[in-house]
């Protein structure tokens, strides 16, 4: 199960940029172009199922799946970049890499804490949901912590997000 997870996840990345590049073409009232993309990735996906299928098993269908997903990616920039749509810039490519130093501290923390949790793993479920818990809190404590002082997220976001409802209704008054 954790290696079909991991083979699920190492596509993650290339499902949510989907989600980002797609509303450039429907913004534009393209709608073919994602559809058209998304068919080309499926038929990669077949293709490489029916070749790893008997040599991985159920792993390599989650592969071909983040294969699949990256490719469905790398269409979807290549024609918003040839149609002057979008364009990768130094300023992206800087909030990535700081994202990217966010992602590897909070990598390095569960790597550290994941043995140190490991007796509860097979304990009762009220250990194993803590550990769990405690793992996911960590994790997500130091991403935001890290992120927050290298400036992969935006300041003025979270604080206009962490904001009081009576405050905002106050100042749009």
């Amino acid at each position: 199960m954790a290696q079909i997870v991991m083979a699920l996840v190492a596509g993650l990345p290339a499902y949510v940029i989907v989600k980002i590049l797609n509303p450039g073409f429907f913004a534009r009232e393209d709608t073919r172009t994602p559809v058209w993309t998304a068919l080309a990735s499926l038929i990669v996906n077949i293709a490489i199922n029916l070749y790893v299928v008997e040599r991985y098993g159920i792993v390599g269908l989650a592969g071909a799946t983040a294969v699949s997903a990256s490719i469905n990616c790398l269409l979807l920039y290549i024609i918003l970049h040839r149609r002057g749509w979008f364009h990768f810039t130094a300023k992206l490519a800087g909030r990535i890499a700081r994202q990217c130093v966010a992602v590897a501290a909070m990598a390095a923390l569960l790597w550290y804490l994941m043995p140190m949790m490991a007796p509860y793993y097979a304990g009762s479920v009220i250990e194993r949901i803590w550990s769990l818990s405690a793992l996911c809190l960590a994790g997500g404590g130091v991403f935001f912590a890290v992120a927050f002082l290298v400036g992969a997220l935006d300041k003025d976001l979270v604080r206009m997000l962490t904001r009081r409802r009576g405050k905002a209704a106050e100042t749009q008054e």
